[in-house]
């Protein structure tokens, strides 16, 4: 296709049409992604070919911006809710004049440190892969186009500016899209829920899970919403067998570990668990969380005192 389109300015408005009509066309034909962990060189920047759930995905994204709808997305790591997210973005941004795109994340470097591991350094890989008749006069670190923390499209007039997730962050600012990466960690994310709400008619909340009590959570499990579960059994290329390795890992030290960053537990997600079988709720205001017991022998009775101990068991499994 690449080689096809090369001197062919009919081939090319050919494609660009196809582009435009079908973010899946557009994805599975153009896009690339980086994997800095493949041991192979060359298998460290490959083809974004889309696995059914990851095309689901991309077509419901482009759904909820049509349709003016915030969507969350609970995921496992590794499933490219990151990528997908850009390969969106730079989608709207080339072929809707026009559009402006706002990314957050939880750090600024995160956001954007021009390597392919924050948010705009995914940006300027998917684009930077483009052939030149698509890039839209972009030019990587060019004069006025390519700045940290702003992008601007010039033959389409798009924009996308990026900044951390803070109190005060998206309040100046108006935005057909935002894309906010890793939700559930911020601290601070009621007074950002409260700055992003008349940024933009779309919003994307990212994350794997952190515990049940942040409005992360609360809008992931709230009835009725627009939301996507990424379950690491969707992925093709995962199955028991890669669950038993996986978790074997020192990085999954905890059951806890395990349930936030792979099988999306919000309630057994939280960091500081002693006991795993129970589960954590939010507990009385300055109080973190607290383990609670809700089988028959332990109900509580409001006619009884009510004592409790703790033997945390350091050195006894």
């Amino acid at each position: 296709v690449y080689q096809a389109a090369e001197n062919n300015p009919q081939v090319q408005k050919t494609l660009w049409m196809l582009c435009k009509s079908s973010i899946l066309f557009y994805a599975n034909t153009f896009a690339w992604v980086y994997e800095p962990r493949a041991t192979d060189p060359e298998r460290r920047h490959i083809p974004f070919a889309a696995f059914p759930f990851q095309e689901d995905v991309l077509t419901w994204m482009v759904w909820c911006i049509a349709m003016r709808k915030e969507g969350v997305i609970a995921k496992s790591r590794d499933m490219g809710a990151t990528w997908m997210l850009m390969i969106v973005v730079d989608w709207l941004s080339i072929f809707y004049d026009g559009n402006t795109s706002y990314l957050t994340s939880l750090r600024e470097e995160d956001v954007d440190n021009r390597m392919p591991d924050s948010l705009f350094g995914k940006l300027r890989y998917l684009h930077g892969h483009l052939p030149p008749w698509l890039q839209c006069g972009w030019q990587e670190r060019g004069e006025g186009v390519d700045r940290m923390l702003n992008i601007e499209f010039p033959e389409t007039k798009a924009y996308v500016r990026g900044q951390k997730v803070e109190s005060t962050g998206g309040r100046q600012g108006r935005a057909t899209v935002l894309g906010v990466d890793e939700f559930a960690h911020v601290t601070s994310a009621m007074s950002a829920l409260a700055a992003f709400s008349a940024l933009a008619p779309t919003i994307f909340y990212i994350s794997t899970p952190q515990g049940p009590g942040n409005p992360f959570a609360m809008m992931a499990r709230e009835p009725g919403a627009n939301v996507k579960m990424l379950h690491w059994k969707l992925h093709p290329l995962k199955n028991d067998k890669w669950r038993r390795v996986e978790s074997g890992k020192p990085k999954y030290y905890d059951e806890t570990v395990w349930a936030q960053e792979q099988e999306i537990q919000f309630e057994t997600s939280k960091s500081g668990r002693v006991f795993p079988q129970l589960v954590s709720i939010d507990s009385a205001p300055g109080v973190l969380w607290c383990h609670v017991r809700r089988d028959e022998g332990v109900r509580y009775n409001p006619a009884y005192d009510v004592y409790t101990f703790c033997d945390l068991g350091g050195n006894d499994p």
